[in-house]
Parts: structure tokens; C-alpha cells; sequence
């Protein structure tokens, strides 16, 4: 569940020029920072890979948070996990999930932010060097597991007042959602 007492007021939800809605500073953030957090609105117990719908509805822990007539499996694996999940550890065999119309806590808007570079994946692993580079040069944040299933948005630079906040996707989280074969 979220923590109650958490007032992050560092961020807020805009349009973005990359895509959809983004993640903003709304003041000035130092290198090392907690932005926000990312949500965990489910968690997904299965590697995303490794799942079908059918895995997703049986192992799908809903947060306190979300209202019960917010919790759809379904969408949770056909649309919502597309854009808005996380496999905070590598190897892990679970997922966070922020669900996209929760956007009201400034503490919890991490599965919001972009990445400022995309991977064709049919471009095969040609693209990835440059994809790899280009995200990391752009990136200014990036997620940080921080106990158990809680993840932080860390500032990695400075972040000016206004800017929007990016984070690095990693070359696997296009592969899954492109068609490769990551």
C-alpha cells in the first residue's frame, strides 16, 4: 500500500511533447532527489515474458489504494501493463503496475514518466547501441528499488523547475511491448 504521510510535492502530470502525459518538476531538483515514487497501484507476479491473460488475472495483488472499481485484470494485462508496469529488479518474478487514471498524489506519479529514446524492435538488436545511448544521455531520473516492492524516481542530474522527467526504459521493455524477440 502507499505511505499515508508521503507528501512529495516535487512533480505533477502534464502533456509531453514525447508522448501522452509526462512527468514534470515543479521546482528544482538536485542530482541524488526522490521525484516521486512509482505506484505499485498491482503487483504482477510473473515475469512479464513468461505470462499470458490468464497468468495476469491468478497473480494479481490489487493495491489498498485502488478502488475495487478500478481493479480489472483484464485490462490490467491487455492495456494498463503496456505502458505502466515495472520489473523493479532484474531477474524478479514480479511486476508493478501504476494504474494510468491515478494521477491525483504528487507522491506516487512514477509510472508516468517517459523515456526520451524508443527502440525499434524491428530494427533487431542493430538499434540497441544506439538506443541505449541515446536514453542514457537523455535521461535526468531513473527508477530506484527501495525496499521490497517500493520504487523511487531518483533524480540522477539536476532537474530545472518545468523540465519533464526522464527515465531509461531499457532496451527489453521495448522488445516485450514492440513484437522483438527480447
Amino acid at each position: 500500500s502507499r505511505f499515508a504521510a508521503l507528501r512529495l510535492r516535487r512533480a505533477r502530470v502534464g502533456e509531453s511533447a514525447i508522448a501522452g502525459r509526462g512527468v514534470f518538476a515543479t521546482r528544482d531538483l538536485a542530482a541524488g532527489e526522490l521525484v516521486t515514487r512509482y505506484p505499485a497501484a498491482a503487483i504482477v507476479v510473473a515475469r512479464a515474458r513468461d505470462r499470458g491473460v490468464d497468468g495476469v488475472t491468478r497473480g494479481v495483488i490489487w493495491g489498498a489504494h485502488v478502488d475495487p472499481g478500478l481493479r480489472d485484470a483484464q485490462k490490467l494485462a491487455a492495456e494498463w501493463s503496456t505502458h505502466n508496469e515495472l520489473s523493479p529488479f532484474e531477474g524478479g518474478v514480479y511486476s508493478v503496475v501504476g494504474h494510468p487514471e491515478l494521477a491525483g498524489d504528487a507522491s506516487y506519479l512514477g509510472h508516468f514518466a517517459n523515456d526520451a529514446a524508443a527502440l525499434d524492435a524491428a530494427a533487431g538488436d542493430g538499434g540497441v547501441e544506439e538506443y541505449e545511448e541515446a536514453s542514457s544521455r537523455l535521461a535526468n531520473a531513473a527508477n530506484a528499488p527501495l525496499e521490497g516492492v517500493h520504487v523511487g524516481v531518483v533524480a540522477t542530474r539536476a532537474i530545472a523547475a518545468g523540465d519533464e522527467v526522464l527515465v531509461s526504459y531499457g532496451a527489453d521493455f521495448w522488445r516485450t511491448r514492440r513484437g522483438g524477440d527480447g
